[in-house]
């Protein structure tokens, strides 16, 4: 019998998704590490019935944390990294959300969408800021990725 072949190469972690529960916890905990307030602002509604329906604040906030120090109050967009562009895109350019963030931003506040994933034994967030470009239009930031 031949003998079987082994590989010589380490193998590539592979990006795994995260359970939405542990991406809005995991949101709370690293805005808490950067001396955050936090509160939750999404919540489940069964209705309309079989399936209900989860509810943000202003169609676009998971996670809300007030910073007392820095005098800031941001709002947070918590996803799957994979998802994170679909929901800056959401954001940018859905007829119901984009007023309601852009109020947002006018008022002096932050918004971040935040996409989570397990590279390996790592998580890393993507973090891409919601900007008002003027007083008609808002954008997306230059992406930061921490791991």
């Amino acid at each position: 019998m031949p003998a079987r072949k082994t590989s010589t190469k380490a193998k590539k972690p592979k990006a795994s998704k995260m359970d939405r529960k542990k991406i809005t916890s995991r949101t709370m905990d690293e805005l808490r590490t950067r001396d955050y307030q936090v509160a939750k602002v999404e919540y489940w509604s069964p209705f309309p019935p079989p399936h209900g329906r989860r509810h943000d604040l202003f169609n676009c906030i998971d996670v809300l944390g007030v910073h007392p120090i820095d005098q800031v109050t941001l709002g947070v967009q918590c996803t799957s990294r994979t998802s994170a562009l679909a929901r800056v895109k959401k954001i940018l350019l859905d007829p119901e959300v984009e007023p309601l963030a852009k109020g947002w931003l006018k008022s002096g506040h932050q918004l971040e969408v935040w996409g989570w994933d397990r590279y390996g034994s790592k998580t890393r967030i993507l973090v891409i800021p919601i900007l008002l470009l003027s007083q008609w239009e808002i954008g997306a930031g230059e992406r930061v990725d921490y791991q």
